[in-house]
């Protein structure tokens, strides 16, 4: 699976980075993914991505699409 940095507050001054999965994150946030092999949505900066798994995400009726899906592997 693939990996990314994510900063995470040790105590309340230190800052570390630790490499974290998407599903690895969503289940610390208490979402248990059940398709986590599906590709995500980069809905994200191009110098700061957010990847959002594709069966959480919500597209309203009409909405323009302009994010990037992401095969993380």
């Amino acid at each position: 699976m693939h990996r990314f940095p994510m900063k995470v507050r040790n105590g309340s001054i230190e800052i570390q980075t630790v490499d974290i999965t998407v599903q690895d994150y969503f289940k610390s946030k208490q979402v248990e993914l059940t398709m986590p092999y599906l590709p995500c949505l980069d809905v994200g900066k191009p110098k700061r991505p957010n990847y959002l798994p594709i069966e959480v995400a919500t597209l309203l009726l009409f909405q323009s699409t302009f994010y990037n899906v992401v095969w993380l592997s």
